[in-house]
């Protein structure tokens, strides 16, 4: 259709009579010419004329496409492994998939089926063999609205049996586009006699040397008046046996089991209930946790120049918390200790007069172990000025303040609790040295000083950090009397305790100054997951780079290998090493820097799923809320027929008409701009064939 934006389409005529004028003054006087040739080339030059004047016009084409598109039926089939637990899995396996087959062929004339399983993922096309060890439902309605919310979907056909164990409840999901959900009832819906392990409760970590409680939930369906066994093992060893007495048809009992965390790593726990006859399987009967146990102690040394009673209020609280080994030892004994071995060194009122104790602190700043100075009346200031490099006590006149704690809120480098934060304003003061105090590599000043009124802002806890080497600051003593005072108020030392072991944590807390690091985002992976691996490589000025190959050799506990090579990102590496069988893993992971060979060592676990286990009676309600709740309806696998005549008679499933209206300027048509050259080019061979020019 050709339509004009600007003038009246009467502008035609005007365009044929300007034609016809032009070819009648052009050939009203040739004579070269016969008559009937003279016309013929006139009404080509009157065409020609006419087009291009009726182009100048600039007149629109209007274009009109229309597509059609059937409605889409999709068809999803659960893949999991609950289905084998139904009675009717071999009925599924044959007459099942054929059926459904034979139900896409039918609705294909009618309709576009596309067919998917779901399961831990999602597959197009592919043969369901129930190997899935995951239902998850919400992933499903994920990946169709991403695919199809612009498109015609009719019905969503799912095959299931209503369990899921991942992602949100499905009768609740919701989708992009208007679409009527069918439902096929797999599995049996009938109780079975079932005894298993349902869950367990726990945290994931735990410190060596301390107790933790893990909560295990036993279910048992169709065994009364039976008796089964509980027990609790690692690496062997049975570590808790319990008896449980079935007092009902169906059964849930919690039993708490402390365990006792010897030994450091990640360790697996295997919680196993004993079969009964006649369960409908037995691989729910046990489950396994696996908690790393972290080897968290650390070894803190007080050094002390003489006996004082903040000797006994450090040591008490830090012996609160398993995670610190704390000595205490006097300076004239120190001769014998190996500084190296602690994780911190606390110098109370070191180095004092004593000749000896200057030694003494020598060797524990050249051991690199971090300190914590604690200084009082007993430290010698100049041989301190002197012994470290970060911190100088200047005009010091031998006379000391009774200086009480500030806390400051712009201290950054660790946390206290708002409790703790509080207490300082409660604390007795401490005996400072009356002098000014200068900190280089200052990190951080978590309190200053006030005396009696007077807020100094001369600090009285401060942190440096050396390289890397962290040091603290207390100056003054008398830290016995804040422990006092926080059981005063509070009736306990929890809030001293807080204060004392967060110092010491951030004190005892160092960087990874490897220059070649592998990481995993989790120690413990599903059967079903890839096993990811990062690594980052440093230079001597401690940049990132990754200009040298790396390769890891990952190996299982009989000693096969499988070899790997990350691959390059921006500035560090990253290997996605897929799907590995269950079982326990060591990795090594090298590289070479220059002239020098780097290397990582670590491990993972990957762990059996037997989560489909866990529940095996089907959940059919679910399914007839998915379908109510989504305009359609449940049906069983001998009414596919009537599945048919359901989305066959919806009238909403109905074929949509897309209408694609263009309009474009009719200059812009190529062959046009031909015809006019042609009709010219005719005109001038004629003409000049019969010597007309």
């Amino acid at each position: 259709m050709i339509i004009f934006s600007s003038v009246s389409p009467w502008w035609i005529i005007p365009c044929l009579l300007l034609g016809v004028a032009y070819a009648w003054l052009l050939y009203r006087n040739s004579n070269s010419l016969n008559t009937n040739l003279r016309k013929f080339l006139a009404v080509v030059r009157a065409l020609a004329v006419a087009f291009i004047a009726f182009l100048l016009l600039a007149p629109l084409i209007k274009t009109v496409s229309r597509t059609v598109e059937k409605p889409l039926i999709i068809i999803a089939q659960d893949n999991s492994s609950s289905i084998l637990l139904s009675k009717d899995v071999e009925r599924y396996k044959a007459g099942l998939t054929k059926d459904l087959e034979g139900l896409s062929k039918k609705l294909s004339g009618k309709f576009e089926v596309k067919t998917y399983l779901f399961g831990d993922k999602i597959t197009e096309g592919a043969a369901v063999d129930y190997s899935a060890k995951r239902t998850d439902f919400g992933q499903l309605f994920d990946e169709l609205n991403s695919r199809y919310a612009n498109r015609n979907v009719g019905a969503i056909i799912i095959t299931s049996d209503g369990l899921y164990n991942r992602g949100p409840n499905p009768a609740y999901q919701k989708l992009n586009f208007n679409a009527s959900v069918f439902t096929i009832a797999l599995g049996d819906t009938t109780p079975k006699r079932d005894l298993l392990v349902s869950s367990v409760d726990y945290n994931k970590i735990a410190y060596l040397g301390n107790t933790f409680r893990i909560t295990i939930n036993i279910a048992a369906n169709g065994f009364p008046n039976q008796k089964t066994r509980l027990t609790v093992s690692n690496g062997g060893k049975v570590l808790s046996l319990k008896e449980i007495q079935i007092n009902a048809d169906d059964f849930r009992q919690s039993i708490s089991v402390d365990l006792e965390a010897d030994k450091a790593g990640t360790q697996q726990y295997i919680i196993s209930v004993q079969p009964l006859q006649n369960e409908i399987t037995t691989k729910n009967n046990t489950q396994r946790i696996f908690v790393d146990v972290l080897d968290a102690r650390q070894k803190v040394l007080v050094l002390a120049d003489s006996p004082h009673p903040d000797l006994g209020a450090i040591k008490q609280s830090l012996e609160n918390n398993k995670n610190y080994d704390v000595t205490t030892e006097l300076a004239e004994k120190a001769g014998v200790l190996k500084f190296g071995d602690y994780s911190l060194i606390i110098l109370h009122q070191l180095p004092s007069s004593d000749a000896a104790s200057s030694g003494v602190v020598s060797k524990v700043v050249a051991s690199g172990v971090p300190i914590w100075y604690i200084l009082g009346n007993q430290t010698y200031i100049d041989l301190f000025n002197r012994a470290q490099n970060s911190a100088v006590v200047n005009n010091f006149r031998n006379s000391y303040n009774e200086s009480q704690p500030v806390f400051q809120g712009d201290f950054f480098q660790f946390t206290l609790s708002e409790a703790a934060q509080k207490q300082f304003a409660g604390y007795p003061p401490l005996n400072t040295p009356f002098a000014k105090f200068t900190l280089k590599n200052l990190t951080g000043t978590l309190l200053t000083q006030q005396i009696g009124t007077v807020k100094t802002g001369e600090p009285l806890l401060s942190f440096s950090d050396n390289n890397g080497l962290k040091t603290g600051y207390l100056f003054g003593e008398g830290l016995w009397r804040w422990r006092l005072a926080d059981f005063q108020t509070n009736g306990n030392h929890e809030a001293f305790n807080e204060f004392l072991t967060k110092t010491v944590q951030y004190l005892t807390a160092r960087e990874d100054k490897r220059k070649f690091r592998v990481t995993q985002p989790k120690k413990i992976f599903d059967e079903n997951e890839s096993i990811l691996f990062n690594a980052e490589l440093y230079n001597d000025s401690y940049e990132p780079v990754n200009d040298p190959e790396v390769t890891v050799v990952v190996k299982n506990k009989e000693g096969k290998n499988y070899n790997f090579s990350f691959s390059k990102t921006d500035k560090a590496y990253f290997l996605n090493a897929g799907v590995l069988p269950v079982g326990d893993y060591t990795y090594t992971a090298k590289t070479k820097l220059g002239s020098k060979e780097q290397s990582f060592s670590g491990a993972f676990i990957i762990n059996a799923l037997n989560v489909e286990e866990l529940q095996t009676t089907a959940d059919h309600q679910l399914l007839f809320n998915l379908a109510k709740n989504n305009g359609g309806e449940m049906v069983y696998p001998n009414q596919l027929n009537k599945l048919e005549e359901l989305i066959t008679n919806k009238e909403t499933i109905k074929t949509i008409t897309f209408e694609d209206k263009k309009l474009d300027e009719l200059i812009n048509l190529k062959w046009l701009f031909g015809l006019i050259i042609t009709l010219l080019a005719i005109e001038w061979f004629i003409r000049k064939r019969n010597g007309d020019y």
